[in-house]
C-alpha cells in the first residue's frame, strides 16, 4: 500500500510539473516565412486579396483531390470566406476569412479549424529591390490550455515547410502573370452613352510619331467637314482602335458634335458617326502619350490578374490640348468595353 500510495504522489507530482512547467512556455506561437517574389508588390497583392488565386500556390490544395470548397461574402476584400471540408488528415475541414485588408501592403485571416484552434494568418508585402518581399506568417494563442501550450513548440516543424512550398508556388505563379505594374492605374468601371460625332476611318503604322501624325492629319479633315456643315464640336477628339498588329493601326478618328446634323455625308472618307457606348473599363492616363504602351501593359496586366475578360476594340479621349499642356500634364482617356454579363 506504501508503495502505491508513493507511485500515486509522484504521479501528482509528474502531472503537477508538467501543467505547471506548460505555463512557463509562451501562450503565443508565431510561424513566419519569406521570400522575394520579382513582381510589383500590388499585383502580388491580387493574388492574395479573396481566394480567386488561392489554390493555384496553397501548399494544401492537392493533397486531396475530394476536398470541397464553398464560399461566402464578397468575392474579393474584407468579409470574404472560403470553407472547405476533406476526410484528408493533412487537410481536414476548417474555414478562412479575410478580416484585414490594406491593398497593395497587406492582408489578415482568422482560420477556425475547431477543436485545433482558431489563429490567424497575415500576409505582408513589402517593395524591394526587384519586386516584393512576401512574409506569410501564422500566430495561434494558447490560452491557459497546457497541452495547446507543448503543441505549440511544435507548430513551426509542422507548418514551417508548408509555408515554404506555399510561397515557393506563390513566387512561380506571380512571375508566370503579367509584371507591369498595375499600382498607379487610375480607373473605373461605368457605363457611357453614345453622342454624334464626324469621324473619319484611317490608318498608319504602328510607332507613336506615326500615329501622331495620322491623327493629326484625320483631325484637320474632319474639323474642315465641322465647319462646313456648321455644326459645333462638343467633346475631346477621340481615336477607337479597329484593328492593330506589331506594323499597322487601323483607326477610326472622330470630334463629337451637336447641331442639326446633315442628311448626308460629304463625299470622301468623312462621315457621320457616333461615339462608342455601353460597359466600360475607363483608365485615366497622365503623361506623353509615348507612354500611352506603358499603361496598355498595366491594363493587360490588371484584366490578367483580376481575371476580367475585355472586350474588343479599345478608344481613347484626348482631353488636354497638346498645344497648350506640357507633355507631363497630358490627360487621355482610355476606354475598354467590358462583355455584358448576359
Amino acid at each position: 500500500m506504501k508503495y502505491l500510495k508513493r507511485l500515486g504522489i509522484a504521479l501528482l507530482l509528474v502531472v503537477a510539473l508538467v501543467i505547471g512547467g506548460a505555463f512557463l512556455l509562451p501562450g503565443t506561437t508565431v510561424v513566419e516565412r519569406s521570400t522575394v517574389i520579382q513582381a510589383p508588390s500590388c499585383n502580388v497583392y491580387v493574388l492574395l486579396d479573396g481566394y480567386g488565386w488561392w489554390n493555384d500556390f496553397s501548399p494544401w490544395a492537392g493533397i486531396d483531390p475530394e476536398t470541397v470548397y464553398s464560399y461566402e461574402g464578397p468575392t474579393t476584400g474584407v468579409g470574404s470566406k472560403m470553407i472547405w471540408q476533406s476526410e484528408h488528415p493533412n487537410v481536414g475541414s476548417g474555414s478562412m476569412e479575410l478580416t484585414t485588408a490594406e491593398p497593395c501592403a497587406s492582408i489578415a485571416h482568422d482560420l477556425d479549424f475547431g477543436a485545433q484552434g482558431t489563429p490567424t494568418a497575415t500576409w505582408t508585402l513589402e517593395p524591394v529591390d526587384g519586386g516584393t518581399k512576401a512574409t506569410w506568417n501564422l500566430v495561434s494563442t494558447h490560452g491557459m490550455n497546457p497541452m495547446a501550450r507543448y503543441i505549440g513548440l511544435m507548430l513551426d516543424g509542422w507548418v514551417g515547410g508548408d509555408y515554404e512550398r506555399g510561397l515557393a508556388s506563390l513566387k512561380t505563379l506571380a512571375e508566370g502573370l503579367p509584371t507591369a505594374d498595375i499600382g498607379a492605374l487610375e480607373l473605373e468601371e461605368t457605363r457611357i452613352e453614345s453622342q454624334p460625332m464626324v469621324a473619319m476611318d484611317s490608318r498608319s503604322a504602328a510607332t507613336a510619331e506615326a500615329k501622331a501624325q495620322a491623327l493629326a492629319a484625320a483631325y484637320t479633315r474632319i474639323d474642315a467637314f465641322i465647319q462646313g456643315a456648321e455644326l459645333q464640336a462638343s467633346g475631346a477628339p477621340v481615336a477607337a482602335t479597329l484593328s492593330s498588329d506589331a506594323d499597322t493601326w487601323m483607326f477610326r478618328a472622330g470630334i463629337p458634335v451637336t447641331g442639326p446634323l446633315p442628311k448626308a455625308d460629304a463625299e470622301g472618307p468623312v462621315s457621320l458617326s457616333a461615339t462608342p457606348a455601353g460597359e466600360v473599363l475607363k483608365v485615366t492616363h497622365t503623361g506623353p502619350y509615348a507612354s500611352l504602351g506603358d499603361t496598355y501593359a498595366a491594363i493587360d496586366a490588371w484584366s490578367t490578374l483580376h481575371k476580367r475578360e475585355l472586350g474588343e476594340g479599345s478608344w481613347e479621349v484626348y482631353v488636354s490640348d497638346p498645344t497648350t499642356t506640357p507633355e507631363a500634364d497630358l490627360v487621355t482617356k482610355i476606354y475598354l468595353p467590358l462583355p455584358s454579363a448576359g
